[in-house]
C-alpha cells in the first residue's frame, strides 16, 4: 500500500485493463525492470499515485529479496479516469536470469505478476587505465580491482598477449619518408614506397605486451570483488622516444594500458645519485 494515500484513495484506485487471470508482466535486468499497469480511479476525488508494493515468497525464500520491493507507478488520476502507467522496479543486481512469480499490491488491490529477469553482464574495473613506465624488456606488477556488478557469473583468464600500438607511428613514418625523398624528389610513387617501408619498420618494433594474472583464472559470482596482481612483461623492441597503448577486453569492460618506455639512464637517476653520495662520503672519511 502507498503510505501517502488515504484509506479511501486505496479503495478507489483499481487495476484495470487486465483480466483477473492474466498476470502483469515485468521484463528487464533485475535493477531496471519495466512493465505497464492500467489504473482506474473509481472515486470522486483526484488521486496521486506513487508506487505499489511487490511481494515474492520465492525470492524471499531464496534470500534474493529480503523485504517487499517498491514498484514506481507515478500517475495522477482524475475521477473516472483510466490511465496506462509505465512502471519500474529495482530488485538489485543479484537475482539470476529466469522467470519468477510475484504479487503486486496497488492500493487495496493485489494482482499476480510475472517477472522475466534478463541477463545483465557488468564488470567494474579500477583503475580503468594502467600506466607503465619502465625500460624495454622489463617486467612490472600492477594491481587491478574487478567487481561483478551483474547477475551472471564472469570468468577472468590468467594470461593475455596484447598487441601494442605506437601513438607516434604515423608521425614518424611521414617524417622518415619525407627525409628519405629529399628536397628535389617529385616521384610520388617513391615517396609512397618509402612510407610503406617506414611503416613496416615501425610496426615491427611495436611488439606484444604479455600480461599474466598471478592469481590464475578467476570465477566471479554476482557481487564478488577480487583484487588481481598483473605481471606485465614489456617487449624489448619498444622505443623510449614513443608512447604505446594496448587493451584487454573483459565482457563489457576494458583494461587499458599506456606504456611510456624510458631509457636505461632515465630509469635509475636516483641510484646514480645515491652512489655518488656514497663515494663522496667514503672519500671524506
Amino acid at each position: 500500500m502507498d503510505s501517502l494515500m488515504t484509506e479511501q484513495e486505496c479503495r478507489d484506485i483499481q487495476v484495470a485493463g487486465h483480466p483477473i487471470s492474466a498476470p502483469i508482466e515485468f521484463v528487464g535486468a533485475p535493477d531496471r525492470m519495466r512493465g505497464a499497469v492500467v489504473l482506474y480511479n473509481a472515486g470522486s476525488e483526484r488521486i496521486a499515485m506513487r508506487h505499489g508494493v511487490l511481494h515474492s515468497e520465492h525470492l524471499h525464500a531464496a534470500g534474493l529479496l529480503s523485504s517487499p520491493a517498491y514498484v514506481s507507478i507515478p500517475a495522477i488520476l482524475f475521477p473516472g479516469a483510466t490511465q496506462s502507467v509505465s512502471a519500474t522496479l529495482d530488485l538489485g543486481h543479484r537475482i539470476p536470469p529466469g522467470r519468477y512469480e510475484a504479487l503486486i499490491e496497488v492500493g487495496a488491490v493485489k494482482r499476480n505478476v510475472i517477472l522475466h529477469v534478463t541477463e545483465k553482464v557488468q564488470l567494474e574495473i579500477s583503475p580503468k587505465i594502467v600506466f607503465i613506465s619502465c625500460v624495454a624488456g622489463a617486467t612490472v606488477e600492477k594491481t587491478v580491482a574487478v567487481r561483478n556488478a551483474g547477475n551472471t557469473p564472469c570468468h577472468i583468464g590468467d594470461q593475455w598477449a596484447v598487441v601494442l600500438e605506437d601513438d607516434l607511428v604515423v608521425c614518424r613514418t611521414l617524417r622518415a619518408a619525407i627525409n628519405a625523398a629529399g628536397d628535389d624528389s617529385n616521384d610520388a610513387n617513391a615517396i609512397l614506397s618509402d612510407m610503406v617501408h617506414e611503416a613496416q619498420a615501425a610496426l615491427s618494433k611495436e611488439g606484444v605486451l604479455r600480461v599474466r594474472n598471478r592469481s590464475g583464472s578467476v570465477a566471479l559470482a554476482p557481487g564478488d570483488l577480487r583484487v588481481l596482481t598483473l605481471e606485465i612483461q614489456v617487449p624489448t623492441e619498444v622505443d623510449h622516444h614513443s608512447r604505446y597503448q594496448a587493451s584487454i577486453p573483459l565482457y563489457n569492460a576494458t583494461v587499458s594500458f599506456v606504456l611510456t618506455p624510458v631509457s636505461v639512464r632515465e630509469s635509475a637517476p636516483s641510484v646514480a645519485h645515491t652512489s655518488g653520495n656514497a663515494r663522496a662520503a667514503s672519500k671524506s672519511k
